[in-house]
């Protein structure tokens, strides 16, 4: 028998929630100045994450900058 704790699928699920942390911090921490972003989830190790500007992405996107 099937585990009925939530109908939401696992995958909107995660990445519902990685968006609202991003909206979160963005409003808080940036005063909703962040261009929007693509979340992934990736699985390797020693990988802390990356950025890559998408080249149809307009050049007036600022490049990120680290937290201090």
């Amino acid at each position: 028998m099937a585990h009925a704790e939530s109908s939401t699928p696992p995958t909107p699920k995660q990445y519902g929630r990685l968006q609202r942390a991003y909206d979160s911090f963005n409003e808080q921490l940036f005063a909703g100045e962040l261009p929007p972003c693509l979340i992934t989830l990736q699985r390797q190790k020693k990988v802390m994450g990356y950025f890559s500007r998408h080249p149809s992405w307009p050049k007036t996107v600022p490049r990120p900058t680290r937290l201090p």
